[in-house]
């Protein structure tokens, strides 16, 4: 018995179309439950953070994951430069300056197009911060000067930066730079 590919490729087509449909369908979805999952599991953290809560935030407790974890197990999806950032701040809430400067070195080397320009601006402010608490001034200059050229035209955070220079400046005794 013979197929006969011209009678049927009508059909053969229509099945090749609903199996490349379902296929994305399905790849969408475990992504979409993917992001759910993290946005889900980014609630306790974030309560315990803005509680002052730092290490249960960092570490998590038997309860719920913490943002370390969440950090490994979720990397590489659109939020988890938002977790890299609570990271950070907790660490450095927490005292673990070095640690948090070590952290926020790491982000920074990495293509910072994926932060977009605020949150950008705000990884570099906190790079300033723990850079003015390790006292590594110099540094700290140098990234608040990078949080400030990233939003330009910012009216908010920015004075709040040139003044913090200006604090530095004078703490090296540099009055003319101030």
């Amino acid at each position: 018995m013979n197929f006969d590919y011209q009678k049927y490729s009508k059909y053969i087509e229509y099945v090749n179309i609903g199996i490349f449909a379902l296929a994305g369908l399905l790849f969408f979805r475990e992504n979409n439950n993917k992001k759910y999952a993290l946005k889900n599991s980014l609630y306790l953290p974030q309560e315990d953070f803005n509680n002052n809560k730092f290490e249960e935030s960092l570490f998590g407790t038997y309860d719920y994951d913490g943002f370390y974890y969440l950090a490994y197990k979720y990397k590489g999806t659109e939020i988890d430069h938002i977790v890299n950032l609570y990271i950070s701040m907790a660490l450095m809430n927490s005292g673990y300056y070095k640690q948090a400067y070590d952290y926020l070195e790491n982000i920074t080397s990495k293509n910072m197009k994926k932060y977009g320009d605020v949150i950008g601006s705000k990884i570099f402010a906190l790079k300033g911060d723990v850079c003015v608490e390790l006292k590594k001034y110099d540094k700290a200059i140098i990234s608040y000067n990078r949080a400030i050229n990233i939003l330009k035209n910012n009216y908010i955070d920015n004075p709040k930066y040139i003044m913090k220079i200006v604090l530095i400046y004078e703490e090296k005794k540099e009055y003319k730079k101030a």
